[in-house]
């Protein structure tokens, strides 16, 4: 059983506590650090505010109401302020804000701040009432046109925050690199390895050849 004893403890009874390991005080010393990372990045985030309050940038009752913004803290501590009706299009956020917990800043902890950016770019634009239909289409092609990592990191920001309208968009683009193409060029174009023995893949070309012949 793991000795869960204080250091005291074992000294009052004339004994020595054991060490902890190696690898286990490495272990505690890097969540010590991502800890402190994030509560130094916490404290960036609530002295540009309070900066920003104390320079009258915030504005009247009225101005705040029609410029509300919140404050998102990206994984990597990088604070990120978009309008309110943006940052509403994710239900994970909305769900924070209709709590009350937006005091210090939104923590996210599983979106860089590369990818949070681009997140709230569609967001903008989804929660904008002055864009044309033909724009929005436009932008929506451009926004979805980037390498594939950075399509996959945004399948899964889009999850973690969501986004019905991102996730929407994502799917459709990964649909659409999948239209017409074969099972071999599928694989080719997301680096899939195919793990099936020969046995096994005749077998699913069996049970499915309508699927395989269309």
């Amino acid at each position: 059983m793991e000795d869960r004893l204080p250091t005291e403890w074992h000294q009052a009874a004339g004994g020595r506590k054991p060490q902890a390991s190696t690898s286990g005080e490495a272990a505690i010393e890097a969540n010590e650090e991502q800890l402190v990372a994030q509560r130094d990045g916490r404290d960036k985030c609530h002295r540009s505010l309070r900066l920003r309050r104390k320079l009258g940038e915030v504005g009247s009752v009225d101005e705040k109401a029609a410029a509300a913004t919140v404050t998102l803290i990206s994984s990597d501590n990088e604070c990120l302020e978009v309008p309110e009706a943006a940052a509403t299009q994710s239900h994970t956020i909305r769900h924070m804000i209709e709590g009350g917990c937006t005091d210090g800043g939104i923590p996210l902890p599983n979106v860089t701040a590369k990818v949070l950016a681009k997140a709230a770019g569609s967001s903008a634009a989804a929660a904008a009432t002055d864009i044309a239909s033909k724009d929005l289409e436009s932008f929506d092609r451009e926004f979805v046109d980037v390498d594939q990592a950075t399509l996959y990191d945004l399948v899964l920001a889009a999850n973690y925050l969501n986004v019905k309208g991102l996730l929407d968009l994502v799917y459709q683009k990964i649909a659409d690199m999948i239209k017409g193409k074969s099972v071999e060029e599928i694989r080719r174009t997301f680096n899939i390895k195919n793990d099936f023995t020969p046995e096994e893949e005749a077998e699913i070309h069996r049970e499915n050849e309508r699927a395989f012949n269309d």
